[in-house]
């Protein structure tokens, strides 16, 4: 298998999760509606218009408390309390007075993000009390400390930490020091905090649980439910299907373009080309085969990307199980994709569920350079 294929994801080319960034500018109905249209056109039409058969999104009703909905979107317990708390936090210290209200211009944005919609929505108000910022250890400046039965450091990392050699010296020098000192460091970057935001808060929920200092102010919540939350706007719609009222545009979206991150990340690339079945259970909870379909529009991608650069990415074989497949995705799907009803015991099939979306690594951001012949 050619392991460049990962560099190629759809998600990372069209930009997928970085458009949801715009969530917390959202102030009127009209704005959240544009939002979701916008965001369902990252999927090809063919794909789209099987959502339309599963729900009328003409009867979508934006709530007059969209905004409120949205900005509780970025906090596990979903509530404005998040907010308060995070505004209640910056105003204490100077540092972060120009970010009570979200200031992407200033040098100390991405510091201020960590808070707002990492940290202070699994922290209480008493427990960010103890969440304190540019501390400083020996002769350097930290971006946060917090102190319990263990000492820990946050960094946020931007872009161009190591643009050069001496740059990488004094980071691995300051990296030492701290550990020295006891402290346990744990670095974030821009993609942590702003794309892969719930896999970043449910790790730091997961280290302070098992701090027994800290944990007394931990919100009381799973730190990952995205995948309930629909904002609201199908409360309105009649149907006779209980899936169809849980689909919500914006995780079906995400997930469509998990599902290939995942796939390619964790089970295709692993196998040993294109004469290595893989077998696939779609366990996600749509009426409609995602997976077959979400992987069908990743196959036809990446044979475009080998016809552009000429490369060969030995895409293999899937054999996908799904129980209650329609003949009708038949003539939809990839020729390498096929599909079965009934799972075939001598074989390893891997499971999709919505845990595992929620768990799967980050796709890799940067690319490696690729011959392009404009002749052929």
């Amino acid at each position: 298998m050619n392991e460049s294929v990962k560099y190629f994801l759809p998600s990372l080319i069209r930009g997928v999760y970085r458009f949801d960034e715009r969530l917390s500018r959202i102030k009127t109905d009209e704005e959240a509606r544009n939002f979701l249209e916008t965001k369902l056109r990252f999927i090809p039409e063919q794909y789209t218009n099987i959502v339309r058969k599963v729900i009328d999104l003409e009867a979508i009703n934006f709530p007059n408390a969209i905004e409120n909905k949205l900005i509780s979107f970025n906090s596990p317990q979903f509530n404005t309390q998040n907010k308060h708390r995070y505004q209640q936090y910056f105003s204490s210290y100077d540092y972060f007075s120009n970010q009570v209200e979200p200031n992407e211009g200033e040098l100390n944005y991405l510091e201020a993000e960590f808070v707002r919609i990492i940290i202070s929505p699994i922290l209480s108000t008493e427990g960010l009390l103890q969440f304190k910022p540019q501390t400083p250890i020996s002769s350097y400046i930290t971006d946060f400390t917090l102190e319990a039965s263990k000492k820990y450091v946050f960094e946020v990392d931007g872009f161009g930490k190591f643009a050069t050699r001496d740059s990488l010296n004094r980071f691995l020098e300051r990296q030492n020091i701290l550990i020295q000192n006891g402290w346990t460091v744990l670095r974030y970057s821009y993609s942590d905090i702003m794309e892969n935001t719930e896999r970043t808060r449910k790790q730091i929920h997961s280290i302070l649980q098992s701090d027994d200092q800290i944990r007394p102010f931990l919100l009381k919540h799973e730190p990952h439910q995205r995948h309930q939350i629909n904002f609201g706007i199908f409360e309105n719609i009649p149907t006779t299907d209980a899936k169809k009222s849980e689909i919500d545009i914006l995780d079906f979206v995400n997930n469509f373009f998990l599902v290939q991150d995942l796939c390619v990340n964790q089970f295709i690339i692993k196998q040993c080309g294109e004469d290595t079945p893989v077998f696939i259970e779609d366990c996600l909870p749509y009426p409609f085969p995602l997976v077959a379909l979400a992987l069908t529009d990743l196959y036809l991608f990446l044979r475009d990307i080998e016809r552009l650069f000429a490369v060969d990415f030995e895409l293999p074989a899937i054999t996908l199980i799904y129980q209650y497949f329609d003949p009708y995705f038949i003539s939809l799907l990839h020729p390498a994709i096929k599909v079965q009803s009934q799972k075939d015991q001598a074989s390893d099939t891997i499971k999709v569920t919505p845990e595992t979306l929620l768990t799967s690594p980050s796709p890799s951001s940067t690319p490696p350079l690729v011959h392009c012949d404009i002749n052929t």
